[in-house]
């Protein structure tokens, strides 16, 4: 069989020329933009502090999306504010709504402050940011952790919310007159179906550390 094959100098520079430039720049660069589901947390009362805030829904837990929440806010106070331990106790409120729990951002993983609110009764638990920043998403730990015991069973919805609105709950818990009731809402929040793939890209503005 006659072979049809012919060196074509042009291609042959080509091909070089195209190689090269791939060696040069690399693979393909994906691009996305960081996406942090929100909720809205409105505070229902005292009266002097209504107002609705923004707050990054955490990525383990269950949301109640599509739905609402209102409860009574819970601070813990000093020595056990951050959460990192086990409370020891049980939280209710007075007028038994839900509590919701207020815990610092700080010194462990964000999974294991919420799986102790849980614990303790919380049904949903906020973290409060300890540095001006913009929202990001509280991810669950790596699975080197040792966090593997826990993860699975937390059942109730969490969120951390920024630094000035942390502290606003807190000065309004100091006045200790009336409960500081708030409404966690997730009726515009749907799961986000990209979640996995912004995950695997590392589009999402996530951290699992406090």
């Amino acid at each position: 069989m006659r072979n049809l094959w012919r060196w074509d100098p042009l291609q042959s520079m080509v091909v070089v020329v195209l190689l090269v430039a791939s060696l040069v720049l690399g693979p393909p660069i994906v691009s996305g933009r960081f996406v942090v589901e929100k909720s809205s947390i409105s505070v229902m009362s005292p009266d002097h502090f209504r107002a609705t805030h923004d707050a990054a829904i955490g990525n383990f837990g269950i949301p109640d999306y599509g739905a609402s929440m209102t409860g009574v806010v819970v601070y813990p106070g000093k020595g056990s504010s951050t959460g990192c331990e086990e409370f020891g106790e049980r939280f209710r409120s007075p007028s038994s709504r839900p509590v919701v729990l207020l815990v610092d951002r700080g010194d462990c993983y964000f999974a294991l402050k919420v799986w102790h609110g849980q614990k303790a009764g919380a049904a949903a638990v906020l973290v409060a940011d300890n540095i001006d920043e913009p929202l990001i998403t509280m991810d669950t730990p790596s699975e080197s952790s040792d966090a593997g015991g826990y993860i699975d069973r937390i059942k109730i919805p969490s969120a951390l919310i920024n630094r000035a609105f942390g502290e606003s709950l807190k000065k309004a818990l100091q006045k200790g007159s009336e409960e500081v009731v708030v409404k966690l809402d997730w009726r515009d929040s749907m799961p986000n179906p990209m979640r996995e793939l912004n995950t695997s890209y590392g589009l999402t503005a996530m951290t699992n550390v406090a």
